[in-house]
């Protein structure tokens, strides 16, 4: 029972900006090497989690507000990888192996 309570806390804490729907505990998807969100609205505390859904690996480094960045490393198909959004402002999302996978996290 507590671990659903935290699952929809999680769900409340992140709204989707370019679909203009509420995250209801959705990760971000990887699929056809794009990001399955433009932009991300988040709160300092909130963690977000990358699938990769695509049959190739990605490399998601996460560059923070201050220039601070957070490579999560190599990520093999059907895996996952998590980043803590640790201060308010913008993070750029990217792919170093795919150049055009880019999207915004957008932290208050």
């Amino acid at each position: 029972m507590k671990r659903t309570s935290v699952i929809a806390a999680f769900g409340l804490a992140v709204s989707i900006i370019s679909e203009g729907a509420f995250a209801a505990d959705n990760p971000i998807d990887q699929a056809n090497q794009q990001f399955s969100n433009k932009a991300l609205s988040a709160k300092t505390g909130d963690t977000v989690t990358f699938k990769n859904s695509d049959d190739v690996t990605h490399n998601i480094t996460v560059d923070g507000p201050d220039g601070d960045n957070d490579d999560l490393g190599l990520q093999k198909p059907g895996e996952s990888l998590t980043t803590k959004i640790s201060k308010a402002g913008e993070y750029n999302v990217h792919c170093h192996i795919h150049p055009k996978m880019k999207m915004k996290i957008i932290a208050q």
